[in-house]
């Protein structure tokens, strides 16, 4: 019971009556301050930190972690579409334009509310002011994990992965069925680095662990990429070539001109326009993506979570990712000559090495080592052909690593957006199953299996088909 004037009691209801703390009320109207200046002064943080937490009902510690880019405090979840199926996780995969400008908390926070806004061309592969979630994944989700490109990956998982996993388990989000995973491209790393260490993080702060049931990984990056070999590569020859010119006095600015030029036209080729100087510290989880990295993190076997796979091939008819997959080829054969040196019986994996334009088939397939692999099960290419080729897939996969969808007919990001684009095919069943797609799923998920359906499309009607059960 507050005693004070008159006009202090009633301040003191008017503000608690509009959602305040009795005790921040009560020091307002003894103090004639606002009610944030109060929480301000109590809690001992900014106006605006003050006026976040108030608006948002989160804690001071939260809502100042938010702000200052430390811990990012997680998108509301969707519970609508909780209630139809296992609810959805979506972990999105690289976004380039995050290195130039890295995204706050709060912009990533705000990425739910769907891909609106100019799509403005970036090196004829990515676009700016687009969210990086396909609007197929984005009305069927639950619960999405944003994260910067610009961060390593032990930071993003403290920063950006654990604070909605703890959300998830403290609202019982996952229960009574378990939810399911649906990642694309680094996302698939991410995800294997959660799948390790996570129980232990939610253990540590007294929660249950996330029962996820189940991974559907679309161009899986956690073996590696290519592409970030050759240009972190680069990065560091450039690096160690004008020091060793510049120690010797030899045209060290001619010398680091002419690679800072060709570095600019390389990423401006394939990653995004910039006219400043890039270093190899400053490309964030990228160097997560170097192949010997990604294939060091030596993630824990006894992970039960099916870790479904779906792997495409670019096709001609995307003209800068066909050119990205002959890079891609040229590096692959190079790592796998070099890795397999000294091991003649491993020759056959020196092959074609099929990719989608961004991530090799021994990354997206699950395969336990690099390989020139145009295939990720010896009885299913991604055109398709049913005919047993032997040497042209993985020997061996990661632990519950399992194929389940391949194409020839989608790029990197293509393959997750939800638009068909041509044929897919299922490794397992007999006889071959053909994916098909006519219209787009219905809000219920029911469409015939015999229409045409794109991968993605497909990958939510099993969901929704687990669910129903």
């Amino acid at each position: 019971m507050f005693c004070g004037t008159e006009d202090q009691v009633a301040e003191v209801e008017e503000l608690a009556a509009d959602g305040w703390p009795r005790a921040i009320a009560v020091y307002a109207a003894k103090n004639g301050v606002s009610a944030v200046e109060a929480y301000a002064l109590v809690h001992e943080v900014s106006p605006e930190v003050a006026s976040f937490a108030l608006e948002n009902e989160v804690s001071a510690v939260e809502a100042d972690n938010h702000l200052n880019d430390t811990v990012c405090i997680p998108a509301d979840f969707d519970q609508n579409n909780k209630l139809d199926h296992h609810p959805i996780i979506v972990i999105p995969g690289f976004w380039p334009q995050d290195l130039l400008n890295p995204p706050t908390c709060e912009e990533l926070r705000q990425l739910h509310t769907g891909s609106e806004g100019a799509e403005l061309p970036n090196a004829g592969l990515f676009t700016e002011g687009v969210d990086p979630v396909p609007d197929f994944w984005d009305q069927h989700l639950t619960a999405r994990i944003d994260w910067s490109s610009k961060d390593r990956l032990d930071t993003l998982i403290q920063k950006n992965v654990f604070p909605v996993m703890k959300r998830l388990s403290e609202e019982s989000i996952c229960k009574p069925n378990g939810c399911v995973l649906v990642t694309h491209s680094t996302g698939d790393l991410i995800a294997s680095k959660w799948f390790d260490e996570g129980p232990d993080m939610l253990a540590a702060a007294g929660l249950e662990n996330v029962n996820i049931v189940a991974s559907f990984d679309f161009a899986g990056a956690a073996g590696g990429v290519e592409l970030t070999d050759l240009i972190l590569g680069l990065l560091s020859v450039k690096d160690a070539a004008t020091t060793l010119l510049g120690s010797f006095g030899f045209l060290t600015s001619v010398s680091e001109t002419v690679l800072e030029n060709f570095l600019t036209w390389l990423m401006s080729e394939f990653l995004f326009d910039t006219d400043e100087g890039v270093r190899r510290e400053d490309m964030g989880i990228m160097q997560d993506l170097v192949i010997n990295e990604a294939r060091n993190n030596r993630f824990r076997d006894d992970n039960r979570v099916p870790r479904l796979r779906i792997a495409s091939e670019a096709p001609p008819e995307a003209p800068a990712f066909h050119t990205m997959s002959k890079l891609i080829q040229l590096r692959t054969w190079a790592n796998t000559f070099v890795a397999f040196a000294n091991r003649p019986w491993d020759w056959w994996k020196i092959g074609r090495a099929s990719n989608d334009g961004t991530v090799s088939s021994h990354s997206a397939c699950g395969a336990t080592s690099i390989g020139g692999f145009t295939r990720c099960s010896r009885n299913l290419g991604f055109d398709g052909n049913r005919e047993k080729k032997r040497g042209a897939a993985p020997q061996r996969l990661k632990p519950n690593h399992f194929p389940l969808i391949v194409s020839d007919q989608y790029h990197h990001l293509q393959i997750w957006s939800g638009e068909y684009l041509g044929e897919s095919w299922l490794p397992w069943g007999k006889p071959a199953r053909k994916l098909k797609r006519g219209s787009e799923l219905n809000q219920s998920g029911a469409d015939a299996v015999s229409e045409q359906i794109s991968p993605a499309a497909k990958v939510y009607q099993i969901i929704q088909s687990a669910g129903s059960e």
